[in-house]
């Protein structure tokens, strides 16, 4: 694989016909099967041979309903606005009325198409069933959706499931991109203050999630209400 970059410049066709050849690809299995320029390199190919690729490293790993690790790296390097043709062109062949991706390609994914996928997955009665997954999807949509869904989570009785509420709101204010709805979701936190020790330490893992640039209208909110 060291020199992929290189022939991928030179003749991608060529290339492309040799790594998707029968059981080429299956072959490595290490932590990490390409370097992130290697990786660049494939992204920067057009969507046809860039699909290619991934049909067959998603074959030579099983080929399940949902996309494994190493497509991910490819998708990952691909533009945003791309991703979606890139995965359906991946997925091509399964059913995907009753797909049910994971959350590492639902954060690939661009945010409209995102929550077009989590509606859909929410429909599917296997879904339904699995109180978890379902708060876990509605993560992903819009903020006050997912506040009325995940909010009640975090008074639960059972303290696991107070500390995937209070982890699921953050995120999910997290993924809005907006400081002044993080910065309002913040401010709803009350119950943390007679929470137990590991509910907290749960909720300070999320918060390190949250891109720092959000956090910027929280800590002036909090210096404007500060009588001292």
């Amino acid at each position: 694989m060291a020199r992929l970059g290189g022939l991928l410049g030179a003749d991608a066709d060529g290339v492309v016909r040799l790594l998707t050849g029968q059981g080429r690809i299956g072959w490595y299995r290490g932590d990490r099967w390409l370097t992130r320029s290697q990786a660049d390199r494939i992204a920067a190919l057009d969507d046809r041979h860039v699909i290619a690729v991934g049909r067959a490293v998603h074959a030579a790993d099983g080929g399940d309903r949902d996309i494994s690790r190493r497509v991910l790296e490819i998708i990952r390097a691909v533009a945003p606005g791309r991703r979606p043709s890139i995965v359906d062109g991946v997925m091509a062949g399964t059913e995907p009325a009753t797909a049910v991706l994971s959350e590492s390609v639902l954060d690939l994914l661009p945010r409209e198409r995102r929550q077009l996928e989590v509606r859909r997955m929410l429909r599917l009665r296997g879904v339904r069933a699995d109180a978890d997954l379902t708060a876990r999807l509605h993560a992903y949509l819009p903020f006050p959706e997912a506040r009325r869904k995940l909010g009640p989570l975090t008074s639960a009785w059972d303290v696991d499931q107070r500390m995937l509420g209070y982890w699921l709101l953050i995120r999910s204010a997290g993924r809005t991109g907006d400081p002044h709805v993080f910065a309002d979701a913040l401010d709803n936190l009350d119950r943390l203050g007679t929470e137990q020790d590991r509910v907290r330490r749960w909720v300070v893992s999320a918060l390190g999630l949250v891109p720092l640039r959000m956090f910027h209208h929280s800590r002036g909110r909090r210096a404007d209400q500060d009588p001292g």
